[in-house]
């Protein structure tokens, strides 16, 4: 997932924060991406990576942390964890990203949306199967789409690509993938599973590993989200 690689290595970070029960008027949600990585003696290493969409009426607010590195004449200062807010209505070319908490007289940024969210954005990794048969389809509470690649002379490594579908979470315009395409139902879990195999180019046995990528509801919110949604509003009119 080239755009979610690219968020990667801006390691963002999820924000730990004293929550709220949530009002009537918001609704959230966490995209998590669980990264694994193969390092020396085969050794595996696991990251989750995320950002929080939320949603009121038409509006849409993503908050994300990132590590900011900073040195000056020669001095590097130990890395920060910094954060920004950005606030768009729907099909709005422009948003306003906010490095503090609004407030009277606070100077904003204007920006574009597809620029500043370009890296937040669903993947078109797996666009390519929404005409291709699942190997299976699984019915019950949830769906299951799943597709099987073996190992083959060219790879040596069979994979097992898997999309849960669910009823809930129907009501987040935020998508994973071209995938989430079955009616009355979200595509909340995008699952890659490896199987593992001897590596010849690399000369090592890389485990069996998950890349996972998944919608997550929040069910409370940290106190001062509205201030961003009024704040947006007054400044629109």
């Amino acid at each position: 997932m080239r755009r979610y690689l690219l968020l990667s290595m801006m390691a963002p970070l999820l924000l730990s924060c004293a929550l709220q029960p949530s009002g009537a008027q918001l609704r959230g949600v966490r995209i998590v991406h669980t990264i694994p990585q193969v390092l020396p003696a085969s050794e595996l290493k696991t990251s989750a990576l995320s950002f929080t969409v939320i949603y009121k009426k038409d509006m849409s607010l993503y908050r994300v942390s990132y590590r900011f590195d900073s040195a000056n004449n020669g001095h590097v200062f130990p890395p920060e964890q910094r954060r920004f807010f950005f606030v768009a209505a729907r099909d709005s070319t422009y948003g306003l990203v906010y490095h503090q908490p609004p407030r009277p007289g606070l100077v904003v940024e204007r920006k574009r949306v597809d620029s500043t969210l370009w890296s937040y954005y669903p993947s078109s990794q797996y666009d390519s199967l929404v005409g291709v048969r699942p190997d299976s389809v699984v019915d019950g509470r949830e769906m299951r789409k799943v597709f099987q690649r073996p190992a083959d002379s060219s790879h040596p490594e069979a994979y097992t690509l898997t999309f849960f579908y669910s009823h809930d979470l129907v009501d987040i315009p935020y998508s994973l993938s071209k995938m989430d395409n079955v009616a009355g139902m979200k595509l909340y879990r995008i699952c890659l599973y490896c199987h593992g195999a001897y590596y010849p180019a690399f000369k090592t046995q890389f485990p069996p590993r998950t890349l996972e990528l998944k919608i997550e509801r929040m069910s409370s919110f940290e106190p001062g989200l509205m201030d961003y949604f009024e704040d947006y509003e007054k400044r629109k009119r």
